[in-house]
């Protein structure tokens, strides 16, 4: 592998000794990207207490096909812990503009919650362009708290929360619960301590 000293490329250097901030980044594994999104979700790759461990990438969309229902993990997520513990949570995403990134998506439970809602979804590349067409159409049902979390409380983990077609539209859900004080009780009782970020469509607390 080459690289560049310092006397070559002086400009670049000085950009990042100036603002790089993530230069003692570390994984949690040196695997595919899937493996690492299931420890931020859920503590582990699955090597324990399930010996199924993975490290490569699959199973990561929401399909919305009922027939797969009993295809994916099975070990409990954070998303299960917080909901068991009366904790409020969500996760922030656009519905079929997702890409895939939502490993929620790979696990039966959220895969159950997808069908029983009524309005299944399945991620996509693009808006309005889900990669498998689920069992309602286009464009996706708004998730509402109101209605949706009180028999189906795992749905708001691969709904579609921040509804919209253009990217401007994507994150009216999310600054509406800013405004009425409605963001989830995980991220609201320690915001100043508290990290927003995104990637892509979605938005993660990352306490």
């Amino acid at each position: 592998m080459g690289y560049f000293k310092e006397q070559e490329i002086p400009y670049q250097f000085a950009l990042a000794n100036a603002f790089t901030i993530c230069d003692a980044y570390h994984c949690s594994m040196h695997t595919g990207t899937d493996a690492n999104r299931s420890f931020h979700l859920t503590g582990t790759n699955g090597a324990v207490p399930t010996s199924t461990a993975f490290v490569n990438n699959e199973w990561d969309w929401i399909d919305g096909d009922p027939q797969n229902v009993d295809v994916g993990y099975t070990w409990k997520t954070y998303a299960e812990r917080l909901e068991e513990a009366g904790v409020n949570w969500i996760c922030y995403q656009n519905m079929p503009d997702e890409w895939g990134d939502n490993m929620l998506g790979a696990f039966r439970t959220f895969k159950k919650a997808n069908i029983a809602s009524g309005y299944p979804v399945s991620s996509g590349g693009a808006p309005n362009s889900p990669y498998n067409k689920a069992a309602q159409p286009l464009p996706y049902k708004a998730y509402d708290a109101t209605t949706d979390n009180a028999k189906n409380p795992l749905y708001k983990g691969i709904a579609n929360t921040l509804p919209g077609n253009k990217p401007e539209e994507f994150l009216d859900a999310f600054k509406n619960d800013i405004k009425t004080g409605k963001l989830p009780q995980a991220a609201a009782a320690s915001l100043k301590k508290t990290m927003v970020f995104m990637d892509r469509a979605h938005v993660y607390h990352s306490l």
